[in-house]
């Protein structure tokens, strides 16, 4: 995903990518090194008084500790889903980042698709009729790479199973109906090798 970022704030007329953070530095350098930009640690990146606004697209763990920091060093901040795992951590973080007057979104981008706007137009207009049952099938183009999966699996994040994909389509469930869901069932496909 961090690639998909990089083209966006880079093609963006009023924004500038100037540094770029990973787990593995590896990563970070060519990346960074693709979009022009500086391969960076986190810290270094918050800490840049130049640096106006940061994207964060790490393993939920991190969220709202990197939300927070961003946020008191007078960021603003777009954080990919969810804020955390726990419902209690993550309103901790919105009581500890509203004061800093710092804005903070959360990556639901689908609000923002204009297939999804086109279909939530149509159901409320009334020209599909009345949704009674919404059932979404997606499939990302391929699994991320084992240590990508090994390392969510220890944060908690699953990036392949029920937690992220659930999150997602309950986003899209609400969007589409303006009320929440009844009920989820979620399959988690087994992890490749």
């Amino acid at each position: 995903i961090a690639g998909v970022h990089a083209t966006a704030i880079s093609g963006h007329s009023g924004s500038t990518l100037a540094a770029v953070s990973d787990y593995f530095p590896e990563n970070a350098q060519k990346l960074a090194a693709e979009y022009g930009a500086e391969a960076r640690t986190t810290d270094e990146i918050i800490a840049d008084p130049s640096i106006d606004a940061v994207l964060i697209a790490t393993s939920t763990d991190t969220h709202s500790d990197l939300i927070e920091a961003a946020t008191a060093a007078g960021k603003a901040v777009l954080c990919e889903k969810p804020v955390d795992l726990s419902l209690e951590r993550a309103r901790s973080c919105l009581a500890n980042s509203v004061p800093t007057g710092q804005p903070v979104m959360i990556g639901f981008n689908r609000r923002f698709d204009p297939n999804f706007g086109a279909m939530k137009a149509a159901l409320d207009a009334g020209e599909i009729g009345k949704a009674e049952l919404l059932s979404i099938t997606s499939f990302d183009p391929a699994p991320p790479p084992i240590a990508v999966q090994f390392m969510d699996m220890i944060s908690g994040w699953n990036c392949l199973g029920p937690r992220d994909c659930c999150r997602r389509k309950t986003c899209w469930k609400t969007l589409l109906s303006n009320q929440p869901p009844m009920g989820l069932r979620a399959q988690n496909p087994p992890i490749s090798s």
